[in-house]
């Protein structure tokens, strides 16, 4: 059962004035661990009884955009093809006006340091 689902059973036990420990309550026993928590289930009784009708999440504004898509790719090629010489700062400005994310490099990466297997015999 996925999120909408759970919202709509919420919100039609809501409008009959069911108290949001009783919808918990109903839900746990047959969905177990996947029922929404009982602080959710009250947070979203609690909007629709306020008058709330859409059961879907609201628009975050801001939030960015971390998916790998073949779009993505293919304006990131595009970037690359017209300018081989392109900087990592123009390319940078130009994800970031575009609204996609770069994520940092970590500067001390384990996974990325050099091979210290010469060491072995000096140890």
């Amino acid at each position: 059962m996925n999120k909408e689902n759970f919202r709509y059973y919420i919100k039609v036990r809501a409008a009959l004035n069911i108290p949001a420990s009783v919808i918990y309550d109903e839900l746990y026993p047959v969905h177990g661990d996947q029922t929404p928590s009982y602080r959710t289930v009250r947070r979203w009784a609690q909007w629709f009884r306020e008058g709330r009708e859409e059961i879907e999440d609201e628009a975050r504004p801001g939030r960015p955009i971390t998916e790998t898509t073949s779009e993505n790719i293919e304006q990131i090629r595009l970037l690359i093809d017209d300018d081989p010489h392109i900087t990592i700062e123009e390319s940078s400005k130009y994800l970031e006006s575009e609204r996609l994310t770069i994520i940092p490099h970590p500067p001390n990466s384990p996974d990325l340091s050099p091979c210290d297997f010469w060491l072995f015999d000096i140890i």
